[in-house]
């Protein structure tokens, strides 16, 4: 199939599991929120806006490729079919022409089966490519790090994210997610208010205000019960968390990548830490967890519900959100001690304190580089290892290799030796079909002999037979010369008789022609006088044609009211039984002239002399092409009259045209199974899907071609199989470009098809037999140089399944 856009449904990623399992294990918090609803218009909206704010980077144009791998596994992904779909995404990238598409569908496809680290590892690898779409990828990529709990992975996604498009809201509530669950209040905060500042018109508002209250209850709170780290110069210098010049390299921490890493190591993320109090000098602790127990035997944190859908399920991911699968996340863990202290705390002696920070950090600092070439040598461990890894599977792959070529060589065997056989079993029934042969050979000998002799018996009893018959025909003569010599003499006795008979006939016979002379006579006069009378009617008949009107044509159309030849048996012939009056002779010629609601030429009979008193007519063409669905096509008779009525009525030829309606035709794709409708006569607003702007008579004849539709559908689902209705939405590719289908023709044909989805559900067909699938300009029925026939291309195609 080639590369059809259509509008790719995201299936909803079960998040419902994970989230019930965060639930048991971690304490409340005020919970995070979802960026999209269930049937919210939100994504939307988000999506229109996207279009609207320029990026912060300008992007080259994608680049489109074909590759037939990368086409197969978009059709099972749009068919939600992931794990089929992983083997061709994955195939196309061994190839040279790589879609850049296939790093977001392939990291999706792993979402969906729950594979969230190769799901990271391919965000990763398209985000090390320039054609990439680099903000869709590494917002993927954050909401794989989210699923797998890697908070500070996914908070430095979403910030590559942004990096492309500040204004991306998704990124923007999923990164204040991370945030809170990395227990950065105040950088969670002012992410929430963001979020409200890019959508303003979310459903979700009210409940993140709560969240937003909350979270500025619980920084007050901790000021005041640990008023000692509060140092109001120092938090606003640290309240936000520091993201490094490369968060990819964050990112891409023990993830395979194509480009090489860099062995620099990446300076650490600036946390929220505030330094302890100057004086006794102690070993550093975490700081203490807002649960405490002493905290909480004080005063219980404020819990907000878990934002859900209407349903009690995790929020529906919407169609329009492509590829972005948002993360739900749970009620959060215990906070830290830390994260934007009011202002109202005391100041601190800072000189003392702030050199025992820095020297404290600088440890910290040594500590991580060591951890860092610790973890670089487990890589490398881990690069060995997999190596191994994979010449073990290689091995294994020689061995299954030369284990097929057994078994290939044994099937081989096997084919010879049961050629032989049949060879064998051919030979032994040849010379028990001539053993037969032989037995019924020697057989029809003695049959042969048998019959010989019962023939000699049957000859020796015949001349028998022939003797007797001899002396019977002697008795015989004997009796015929008597009678012989009595018929001569009644001969003598005929004969005289005859003379006198002959006598007789002789005189009667001049008596007749006496009579035959005076019928004669009589007949002569009667034929001058019938032709006096033949002459008189002609003049009589003259002087009537002299007052006949002009030619009158006339064309009655039998079946052409519902024409349906599609080989069901019904109304698939339409019958013309055409009369001419007021001639006095045959005509030279005529012709029937059929053309298509365009008026173009589909269709010619013709002939001379008398007009038959029938003309049947399939619905084809010459060259086969048959009628469309719901159209109205005419048929033109055409007379020519014979030189002697020209010149007598002045009339050059006579015409007559007759409408044929046609109803739908169903074109049966595979006996009992599948069929499809192709309907070009429904009409819709120009350049959109609604009927709003159409004539009376076009809705009229679209709610026909609607309701006949839906009573087609009835009537094959009465046998009570599952039945399945694809609608597809085509246009027509005026300019033949590329640009056009995909930006002007698959959004149109889309909603086109949706359309009529909708229209079919009023009717009272099941929304779940339904599929709409804008196709745009795809399949062409007329070519781009047949301009007279493009209308064909604008069309709706019902494809029925059961």
């Amino acid at each position: 199939m080639t590369i059809i856009l259509t509008l790719l449904l995201a299936p909803a990623i079960s998040q419902k599991k994970k989230a019930s399992s965060e639930r048991k294990t971690k304490a409340p918090l005020p919970a995070a929120v979802n960026p999209t609803t269930t049937k919210s218009p939100e994504a939307k909206t988000a999506v229109d806006k996207l279009k609207k704010t320029p990026a912060k980077k300008q992007k080259k144009e994608p680049v489109i490729v074909y590759n037939e791998d990368f086409v197969k596994g978009e059709e099972l992904f749009v068919l939600n079919k992931p794990e089929e779909a992983i083997a061709y995404f994955e195939k196309s990238l061994q190839s040279d022409n790589i879609d850049p598409k296939v790093y977001v569908y392939l990291g999706v496809c792993y979402y969906q089966i729950e594979q969230y680290d190769k799901s990271l590892a391919v965000c990763v690898q398209g985000l090390a490519k320039e054609e990439t779409d680099h903000k869709i990828l590494a917002y993927n990529a954050g909401n794989s790090c989210y699923a797998m709990g890697n908070y500070m992975r996914a908070d430095a996604s979403y910030a590559i994210a942004l990096r492309e498009d500040e204004n991306y809201s998704p990124a923007v509530l999923n990164r204040a997610n991370a945030q809170l669950k990395l227990d950065h209040l105040g950088d969670a905060k002012e992410n929430y208010i963001k979020y409200l500042e890019i959508e303003p018109e979310t459903p979700q508002r009210e409940k993140i205000e709560e969240i937003i209250r909350l979270l500025d209850a619980e920084i007050i709170r901790r000021a005041k019960e640990k008023p000692e780290l509060v140092n109001a110069e120092f938090n606003i210098e640290n309240e936000k968390m520091e993201i490094p010049d490369e968060p990819e390299k964050v990112l891409a921490d023990e993830i395979p990548q194509e480009k090489k890493v860099d062995e620099k190591i990446p300076r650490e993320l600036v946390r929220s830490v505030a330094p302890e109090l100057p004086g006794e000098i102690k070993e550093k602790k975490p700081l203490e967890r807002v649960d405490s127990e002493k905290i909480a035997e004080k005063k219980e944190t404020p819990v907000i519900p878990e934002l859900v859908g209407p349903d009690g399920e995790p929020p529906y991911i919407p169609p329009e959100q492509l590829m972005l699968a948002p993360v739900v996340i749970a009620k959060g863990s215990e906070t830290k001690d830390t994260d934007n202290l009011s202002r109202n705390a005391e100041k601190l002696r800072l000189d003392d304190d702030m050199k025992r920070f820095e020297e404290e950090f600088r440890r910290e600092r040594e500590e991580a580089r060591r951890a860092e070439e610790a973890r670089i040598a487990a890589e490398a461990e881990e690069s060995r290892r997999k190596a191994a890894e994979a010449e073990r599977i290689a091995e294994e792959k020689r061995r299954k290799a030369a284990e097929e070529e057994e078994r290939i060589a044994a099937q081989k065997r096997a084919l010879e030796e049961e050629r032989r056989n049949l060879e064998k079993a051919r030979m032994d029934a040849e010379i028990e079909a001539q053993k037969r042969a032989l037995e019924e050979q020697q057989r029809k000998m003695e049959e042969s002999m048998k019959a010989f002799e019962e023939n000699q018996k049957r000859i020796a009893e015949e001349n028998r037979r022939k003797m007797e018959e001899e002396a019977r025909l002697a008795e015989e003569k004997r009796k015929i010369e008597e009678e012989r010599k009595a018929f001569a003499a009644e001969q003598q006795r005929v004969m005289e008789e005859n003379r006198k008979k002959i006598e007789e006939e002789a005189r009667i016979k001049a008596e007749e022609e006496v009579r035959k002379a005076e019928e004669e006579k009589a007949k002569k006069e009667a034929e001058e006088k019938a032709q006096k009378e033949a002459e008189a009617k002609e003049a009589a008949r003259q002087e009537k044609i002299s007052k006949w009107p002009s030619p009158k044509l006339t064309l009655d159309v039998k079946g052409g009211e519902k024409f349906t030849p599609d080989g069901d048996g019904r109304n698939d012939l339409v019958t013309f039984k055409p009369e001419v009056k007021y001639l006095e002779e045959p005509p030279e010629s005529w012709s029937l002239e059929i053309t298509d609601p365009k008026e173009n030429l589909f269709r010619t009979i013709s002939g001379s002399g008398n007009l038959p008193a029938s003309i049947d007519w399939d619905g084809k063409s010459e060259s086969g092409e048959v009628v469309v669905s719901r159209n109205v096509y005419k048929a033109k008779l055409t007379v020519v009259p014979s030189e002697k009525d020209r010149k007598r009525t002045g009339e050059m030829k006579v015409e007559v045209s007759e409408e044929i309606h046609t109803g739908l035709l169903l074109e049966v794709i595979v006996p009992g199974h599948e069929w499809k409708i192709v309907v070009q006569s429904i009409a819709f607003d120009p350049n959109a899907a609604g009927f709003k702007k159409v004539s009376k008579e076009q809705k009229l004849s679209n709610a026909q071609t609607l309701d006949e539709v839906a009573d087609e559908i009835r009537e094959l689902a009465k046998s009570g199989t599952e039945v399945n209705i694809i609608i597809e939405g085509y246009a027509n590719n005026i300019s033949g470009s590329e640009k056009e289908q995909k930006e002007e023709l698959l959004p149109l044909s889309q909603k086109r098809a949706e359309t009529i989805v909708n229209e079919l559900i009023k009717r009272g067909i099941d929304p779940k037999l339904l599929t709409p699938k804008g196709l745009g300009g795809a399949n062409p029925i007329a070519s781009q140089e047949d301009q007279a026939n493009w209308w064909k291309n604008r069309r709706v195609e019902f494809r029925i399944n059961q």
